[in-house]
């Protein structure tokens, strides 16, 4: 048996608090990070296939997908690559339009960290959009400001 903890995941939001601010349920396919969703800044996408309005979620809640995260940055990077080769090779088939150039850099830096170069998965994984807006939007929150003196 292994000494490493068992996730089991709580209740599903949508039903247990289906009013809850932003969530949007049932939108995606459950137990499954989907690739482009690390590529924008609006929403996270949870266990159960919600998706929850960043600039509607609760501090503790922007912590724990942060800290997930960073506790998955390797595979993270893997399902990134994978959405990003996905849309360069379906851009060059004349099926979509191209990566925005913010997403070709997030897929050179990747590579370059891959062959060895400068940087780390860690802070490569902290300038995706997602991660950029989670914590922009943690450190707003009204809990993470300085006290008014």
């Amino acid at each position: 048996m292994s000494g490493k903890p068992v996730w089991t995941p709580r209740p599903d939001p949508a039903v247990t608090d289906p009013k809850r601010p932003g969530l949007r349920p049932h939108r995606h396919e459950p137990d499954h990070l989907h690739g482009w969703v690390f590529l924008q800044h609006q929403v996270w996408v949870d266990y159960w296939g919600n998706e929850h309005e960043i600039v509607l979620m609760a501090p503790d809640y922007l912590a724990n997908v942060i800290r997930f995260c960073e506790g998955q940055t390797l595979g993270v990077a893997v399902i990134v690559w994978a959405e990003i080769a996905y849309r360069l090779l379906m851009h060059r088939a004349g099926l979509g339009e191209p990566p925005r150039p913010e997403i070709l850099d997030l897929f050179s830096d990747l590579e370059g960290i891959r062959q060895g170069g400068n940087g780390s998965l860690h802070d490569w994984l902290h300038e995706l959009p997602l991660l950029r807006a989670l914590r922009d939007r943690l450190d707003a929150s009204p809990s993470n400001r300085e006290p008014e003196r």
